[in-house]
């Protein structure tokens, strides 16, 4: 898994339904055509602050244990939901917990997961990515949306997931919602 940390543009809201658009490169709707699907999308061609971004190695800095984000994530309950174009988790505000950037506290508020990814990084998209979409509270906060992605590349089982894969083994149907146990992923997040 590769993190990416994504600091939404002040115009990003969280969509519910985004049958306009998919994930799949030879659709003609992926992300490489998404700047020209609707005018109001056409900050997508370029990349920068708007999806997809491509991540080179020219204009990625690595910054080691980096002070200006903080996790602080709790234990919750959460609804999954089949939104048909994606899979998402959906929190009570503020009860899942927070990061906090340079100051200012996000919320968790929903994670949804895309397949294939959306970024990429050197001109490659992952098998899957997952999106932790925090909301500030504060209308004093010009980005009141922060994202947090993590790319996926398919390989061998993961043990923690594994062993609560039975319990949680019933599909959600398309548009379909129903509510999960979730259990302390702290110590694995965190880590």
């Amino acid at each position: 898994m590769t993190p990416l940390y994504i600091h939404a543009h002040p115009y990003t809201r969280l969509q519910e339904d985004e049958r306009e658009f998919d994930y799949l490169n030879a659709s003609g709707m992926g992300p490489q055509h998404w700047g020209d699907l609707k005018k109001e999308w056409a900050a997508c061609k370029n990349g920068e602050i708007q999806s997809p971004i491509d991540m080179s190695n020219q204009r990625v800095k690595i910054i080691q244990k980096s002070r200006e984000l903080e996790r602080n994530y709790k234990p919750a309950n959460a609804t999954v939901k089949n939104r048909g174009h994606d899979i998402s988790l959906q929190w009570v505000f503020r009860e899942a917990g927070s990061i906090n950037i340079n100051g200012t506290e996000y919320f968790l508020q929903q994670g949804h997961w895309h397949s294939p990814s959306e970024h990429s990084i050197n001109g490659r998209r992952y098998d899957m990515e997952l999106h932790l979409v925090h909301v500030s509270p504060d209308s004093n906060v010009k980005n009141n949306i922060a994202v947090i992605g993590v790319l996926y590349k398919i390989g061998h089982a993961e043990p923690f997931l594994s062993q609560y894969a039975e319990e949680n083994a019933r599909p959600v149907q398309p548009l379909n919602t129903r509510e999960i146990r979730l259990y302390d992923t702290q110590e694995n997040i965190n880590n």
